[in-house]
């Protein structure tokens, strides 16, 4: 038992632990939530607020304020300063068409080094984000064969090598060839000073 409460005494008990708890509300708030037979009803319409808070401070305009992280690098228009991805801001979300039946969606945000708005939409047809104003994203794209990296194949081009014996050694036989095409200066000197050794110790070996 609580101290300073009997038994007897069992609303006061309970406003302590609703008290405790953060639950207790004041009189006016329950004659305005239970009028007319517990009708629907809560604390936020009773002070005028909206449940999101400062959020929804433009909710009658569609507009609800959210955390919005940069997808990728971008440079500001407004300062010229490159912003790097996942900086994150608070931005305006806001619906501005659809895609079928997905819904695109704006974000509209402004630069924290300059008064400059950026404006980012949603592209559900290729499942990516596009700058729409403000600013332009930092062009980071190259292609796999000028950086001598592997070119990773498709999930098609990996059943079919997977099904087809024959195919699957056609396409070795081109790899080969390709690695041995593409084979850097510096592996095909080492092949050339691997090759005069080896006939350097022949021709030793035979006078």
């Amino acid at each position: 038992m609580v101290s300073g409460f009997t038994s007897k005494n069992t609303a006061g008990v309970h406003m302590y632990f609703m008290k405790a708890l953060h639950y207790w509300l004041p009189v006016a708030i329950h004659k305005c939530l239970y009028a007319n037979s517990y009708s629907s009803g809560s604390v936020n319409a009773f002070v005028g607020k909206h449940p999101l808070g400062d959020r929804a401070r433009k909710i009658d305009q569609g507009i609800l304020i959210v955390r919005f992280e940069l997808p990728y690098n971008i440079w500001c228009d407004g300062c010229g300063k490159h912003i790097g991805k996942g900086v994150r801001y608070n931005a305006e979300k806001k619906k501005v068409g659809n895609y079928y039946s997905t819904p695109i969606w704006s974000f509209r945000m402004k630069c924290h080094l300059c008064d400059n708005w950026i404006e980012i939409h949603t592209d559900p047809k290729n499942a990516q984000y596009i700058v729409v104003g403000g600013a332009r994203q930092k062009v980071e794209t190259w292609d796999p064969e000028d950086t001598e990296t592997i070119k990773l194949k498709d999930d098609d081009e990996q059943r079919k090598l997977a099904e087809d014996s024959l195919y699957k050694l056609e396409h070795t036989v081109k790899d080969e060839k390709k690695a041995t095409e593409n084979a850097t200066v510096l592996t095909r000197l080492q092949v050339c000073y691997v090759l005069i050794r080896f006939y350097l110790k022949i021709a030793k070996e035979r006078s």
